[in-house]
């Protein structure tokens, strides 16, 4: 078979390629150049051999809190590998990929798995249940599947709970009862006129922390007519809540001005 190269060339290449379109004895990228009008110029290369994604660190966003990596991939398209491409087409920027692992991976032994979130081995005990899946476990683990909700339903991390919590010497902002009375988290309290989205909250209209009683309670409270809202302790805490103190306190110690000696 005989082999036919591609005639285009310019100042300092000519292409090697062999020819697709024999109309105009052009390969393929060199034909889409000129079936455009464009200037024939150098095809890329179709693989960078012994070649690296460019993918580094210093390409994240801000914050994002990854540390030092480099991504070892192939390089498949310009200077990244094909999941760093696609990321970049897709979001318009580039970060840190997790690896992909099979299931087993997964899987230390019976007993014990590993979260896919802080990719730690936990017992099966730290998971919750999961019919669907092959194991019949989530695959995070409690602590992560928590943290994930907080940040979707009530727009805070884990360190502004315990936060609040440790303002309300950990017990209940209106009866005082201990968080851990009943092996369960205080329930977060926010005020419902501010938000109505999937149940949640902005973040920013989160009252305090209260326990199951207490959270049902103050729900049936404030439903009653004006006349019936007469407790000094339940107006008190709606007024002026655990964690709008914590932000005022936060914003005072944050802007108080140095006293020189």
């Amino acid at each position: 078979m005989i082999f036919l190269k591609c005639v285009a060339e310019g100042e300092g290449w000519e292409c090697d390629r062999e020819v697709k379109y024999h109309a105009k004895m052009l390969c393929g990228a060199h034909y889409q150049q000129a079936n455009s009008g464009k200037v024939l110029v150098a095809a890329r290369p179709r693989s960078y051999p012994n070649s690296i994604c460019a993918a580094r660190n210093s390409h994240e966003l801000a914050g994002e809190g990854y540390g030092e990596w480099e991504c070892l991939s192939p390089r498949k398209s310009r200077e990244w590998c094909a999941a760093h491409y696609g990321q970049l087409r897709g979001t318009n920027r580039i970060g840190y990929l997790r690896p992909i692992r099979k299931y087993k991976d997964y899987r230390s032994d019976g007993s014990k798995k590993r979260c896919i979130s802080c990719e730690l081995v936990k017992p099966n005990s730290e998971y919750y249940k999961h019919d669907k899946s092959a194991d019949g476990l989530k695959r995070d683990c409690a602590r992560c599947n928590w943290t994930y909700n907080l940040k979707r339903r009530f727009n805070i991390t884990p360190q502004q709970y315990a936060d609040i919590l440790a303002f309300q010497n950990a017990g209940c902002a209106i009866c005082g009862r201990d968080s851990s009375a009943d092996g369960k988290r205080l329930a977060i309290d926010h005020f419902h006129g501010c938000c109505q989205v999937n149940g949640g909250s902005c973040g920013k209209c989160i009252r305090g922390l209260l326990c199951t009683s207490c959270n049902t309670m103050l729900g049936k409270y404030e439903t009653l007519p004006s006349r019936f809202q007469d407790s000094l302790h339940l107006n008190s805490y709606i007024s002026n809540p655990p964690a709008r103190q914590l932000n005022q306190v936060a914003s005072e110690r944050a802007f108080r001005p140095v006293v020189s000696s």
